[in-house]
């Protein structure tokens, strides 16, 4: 209808409302109409949506459709039978203004877009009472179609812009009705609770949100559980009858249910794809129904035999595989493996009854698991036709697995050795290198996973092959077969570190498999040298544990360094009276040389890692490169632990009963200190390499270049940071060690030798903390261990009493250069410290010494007891003086004091 130009403002609008109404019911008998046509042709309901116009049921079962595909995991295809060729109809239109109108989503109409509808309103009656279309040649008009979602995702939900809102009341004049989104917004209500629920689902992942549908949920579960109700149901039958049945009948009649029931599923996911559940349901009680006539045909009376039933076994796995390709569903995979998973358990109880046939099962077994994994990895490349195929090698990982977990490895030596063991390796090396090809295939359709599975495989690796080595030694074979089995598996280690090293491999995926190789490397090879317990194969560890742990060094990780460095500690755990050759001695002593050389070598690849290939954002962080600097420092404290003490550890057992080699063995380690002090070792900025390359040499912690203190990171520096007070500690400890192996030295050369070392070592544990001598607390704790030091080393030297009158005289000459040092210095609490050991050596020398001495000595240590006194009393009278002068030059500060 059109509006008259002499109206005013309220029968305008009460017109354009009218022809709002208007076209709403036109839209409701379009819908009516398609409805009742879609009854009439139902198989045009499974046709392309693009053919579908008009009308939002088509877009709904396209979407129910998809939706269906993508949880299966691939897209369905339409087949023949679903797809008749039959002549294209639409529902008729009463206007093809009207629908267009119609399908023009979130049209506002309270804004200034009003004014342009009522504008048009002539043209549209006009077009509506001049032009009408025949059901037959209504026009199709294009539709605002969402693009098909992403290979394996939900489809992406349509933006508030574009998406349609049902009407809820002929008063609400904000939006137009769409009728292409009818199917989208069933069960949706109001705007803004759908837009609330869609931000409160966005938390659950897709395929969570997929399989939570009630539609998911009815059909799986139903499904299954038709599944156990027919199972039960053909258990029941077969109880009641049973009796009467022949063997072979019973037999025969399982495995021809078995075939029928699996070839009509695979032939009802193929030509159905719609129905794939069910079909998967068919065919995965068939499946279980064939291993379960196999397995009564070995226990009824022995109509089959275990070799034969075994290789059927085999091969029907193998079949149900092939139908799992063929129809696309994961599902009939899970009953092939778990099929799998009955022919061990099968084989396990025929060893079990005849050990001798132990070998030959196995390397049945072991055939079969090999053929499953080589059939997985074929069907996981056809990743694009169907998303689940990536979860192939996994399936075929739980046979390897449960193979080698279950491999009866004793009865299998006791009957071959080198066979045994082949076997054994054989599967280990199948179930790495399964981890190794299931982690990329997962990590390629997002499933990252990797690195948490190198978990598991490390595990059941550590278990088995430690048993193999138990067992080999509980038979009592050659030492050299088990350590060829144990440097096998450090090779197969190393084989499969390096496996991840290919810039063809994500790097994410490398990184990650990276973290769970240098975790793996330590408890395996631990284990091994345990129970091996030869000292010969601990150098073979060493060289193994770098490739094991290149690729997490060329992440630049922080972890490699420290771990190779602790790996030279392990020969500290060696039994102290164990006897070993001095071969053995060597090598271990090689060992810990080589540890520290591969820590130098792994701190330079990583840091050529970290500046030149791109890594995240994590990995460049402060923190990071803070942690990385902490990481090499204890690498470094390690390094310096297994030069200066293990090393003279396993030295001990090479000098025998010669006491020159034994004193100068107890030098090593305080030379050994002197050395990485000077070198810089306990510097801010000291790591393994910078510290071996003399980079750092003459540095101390947080000290400057010309020897002054730094401030800490708060701004402060009221005195010595508690890392220089700990290593000054332990270093002062160590001088009072090489001072009591000194003692003990047979010669006064060697004696003197680590005299000289120990007060060489204690100087050094001063220099760590002289940058903070004005403080008090420093000044007096280095006194007093200097003091210590001095007067046990004189004592050691010169052999004589501590109590004797040269001791006197030595306390009260430290004393008096305490005093000095004090004043030259501006130190008070050295001069108190000083004058408290001259009144102690001066009462000391004038009650007991001299009592306990003849006249001569009496008097000599009296006079030089006076001269002391007197010089430094001529000290103190001169800085009463000076201090005498400045409070007279400065009167009011000296009364504030």
């Amino acid at each position: 209808m059109s509006i008259p130009s002499t109206v005013g403002p309220n029968v305008a609008l009460v017109l354009q409302r009218l022809d709002l109404i208007e076209r709403k019911i036109d839209w409701l008998a379009e819908r009516v109409t398609w409805l009742t046509y879609s009854s009439t042709t139902p198989t045009q309901e499974s046709s392309d949506f693009p053919t579908t116009v008009m009308s939002s049921a088509p877009a709904s079962t396209s979407k129910e459709s998809a939706a269906t595909d993508v949880v299966d995991g691939y897209s369905a295809e339409p087949s023949p039978a679903d797809t008749p060729h039959q002549p294209e109809t639409t529902p008729p239109a009463s206007t093809s203004e009207a629908s267009t109108v119609s399908e023009t989503p979130w049209q506002r109409l309270d804004e200034p877009a009003a004014q342009a509808l009522v504008n048009e309103v002539p043209l549209d009656d006009k077009a509506a009472h001049t032009k009408t279309t025949t059901p037959s040649e209504a026009p199709r008009a294009p539709r605002g179609e969402v693009p098909p979602a992403p290979y394996g995702q939900e489809p992406a939900p349509v933006e508030p812009e574009q998406a349609s809102a049902p009407w809820t009341s002929p008063d609400s004049m904000h939006h137009a009705p769409v009728a292409g989104a009818a199917s989208h917004m069933q069960g949706s209500g109001p705007v803004g609770t759908g837009q609330a629920s869609s931000a409160g689902t966005e938390q659950v992942p897709g395929w969570a949100q997929r399989a939570m549908r009630e539609g998911n949920l009815g059909r799986y579960l139903l499904s299954g559980a038709a599944a156990v109700l027919v199972l039960s149901a053909g258990v029941s039958l077969l109880a009641l009858v049973w009796d009467s049945i022949p063997d072979p009948v019973k037999i025969l009649g399982l495995a021809l249910i078995a075939v029928t029931m699996t070839a009509a599923g695979a032939q009802l996911g193929i030509s159905r794809p719609r129905y794939r559940v069910a079909a998967a349901t068919i065919t995965g009680t068939g499946g279980g129904l064939g291993f379960v006539s196999i397995v009564g045909a070995v226990l009824l009376n022995g109509m089959l035999s275990p070799e034969p039933a075994l290789v059927l076994m085999a091969c029907w796995g193998l079949v149900l595989l092939a139908v799992s390709h063929m129809t696309r569903v994961l599902f009939t995979a899970v009953v092939s493996t778990l099929g799998a998973l009955v022919t061990i358990g099968f084989a396990v109880s025929h060893v079990v009854h005849q050990p001798q046939a132990a070998l030959i099962t196995w390397l049945m077994i072991s055939i079969y698991v090999t053929v499953l994994a080589l059939t997985c990895v074929v069907l996981s490349r056809n990743t694009e036709r169907m998303r689940l195929a990536a979860w192939y090698p996994v399936t075929s990982m739980v046979a390897t697995a449960t193979a080698l977990i279950a491999a009866p490895i004793q009865p299998m030596l006791r009957t071959s050795v080198a066979s045994g063991t082949g076997i054994v390796l054989t599967l280990c090396l199948l179930l790495v290198c399964q981890t190794l090809h299931a982690s990329t295939q997962l990590w390629s359709i997002g499933v990252e996973t990797s690195g948490w599975d190198w978990g598991p495989t490390a595990v059941i690796l550590m278990l088995r092959i430690g048993n193999l080595m138990t067992e080999q030694m509980s038979l009592r074979l050659a030492h050299t077969v088990i350590v060829i089995t144990f440097l096998l598996e450090l090779l197969l280690l190393a084989l499969a570190a390096l496996a991840t090293l290919p810039i063809c491999c994500p790097a994410g995926w490398r990184r990650a498999m990276a973290i769970g190789h240098e975790v793996a490397f330590f408890p395996l090879a631990l284990i091994g040298m345990a129970i091996i317990d030869d000292p010969r194969v601990y150098l073979f560890v060493i060289v193994a544990a770098m490739p094991c742990l290149l690729p997490a060094i060329l992440n630049a990780r922080v972890e490699p360094a420290p771990i190779l460095a602790l790996l030279g500690t392990v020969p500290i755990l060696m039994a102290p009276g164990a006897a070993h050759s001095r071969g053995d001695i060597w090598s271990l002593i090689v060992s810990v040389v080589i540890s520290a050389l591969m820590v130098i070598v792994a701190e330079g690849l990583g840091d050529r890692a970290a500046c030149s290939s791109p890594v995240p954002a994590s990995y460049a962080a402060p923190s990071h490169v803070q942690i990385r600097v902490l990481a090499l420092r204890a690498a470094l404290a390690v390094v310096a632990f297994n030069i200066a003490v293990v090393v003279p550890f396993l030295g001990s057992g090479l000098v025998g009963d010669s006491q020159s080699a034994w004193a100068a063995l107890r030098a090593v380690p305080g030379l050994a200190t002197i050395t990485f002090i000077a070198l810089g070792a306990f510097s801010s900025g000291a790591t393994p390499k910078r510290v071996l390359s003399g980079q750092c040499r003459g540095s101390r912690y947080r000290v400057g270049p010309r020897g002054e203190a730094l401030p800490g990171p708060a701004g402060n520096q009221a005195g010595a940071p508690a890392p220089s007070w700990i290593l000054s500690a332990m270093v002062a400890v160590l001088a009072m060690v090489t001072l009591s192996w000194a003692e003990d030295a047979s010669s006064s050369i060697w004696m003197l030798l680590l005299v000289a070392v120990a007060l060489g070592v204690g100087a050094c544990a001063t220099w760590l903390l002289l940058p903070w001598r004005r403080s008090a607390e420093v000044c007096l704790s280095l006194a007093i261990g200097n003091s210590l030091l001095m007067w046990l080393s004189v004592i050691v030297a010169t052999k004589v009493d501590p109590g004797s009158v040269l001791m006197s005289v030595l306390v009260l000459l430290t004393g008096g250069a305490c005093i000095v040092l004090g004043f030259r210095a501006r130190l008070t609490i050295l001069r108190h410290y000083g004058l408290t050991l001259v009144l102690l050596s001066v009462l000391k020398l004038a009650v007991m010494d001299v009592a306990a001495q003849n006249s001569m000595i009496r008097v000599i240590s009296l006079a030089a007891a006076g001269v002391v006194c007197f010089v430094l009393s001529l000290l103190y009278n001169r800085y009463a003086q000076e201090q005498r002068h400045e409070n007279d030059q400065n009167p009011v500060d000296s009364r504030n004091i």
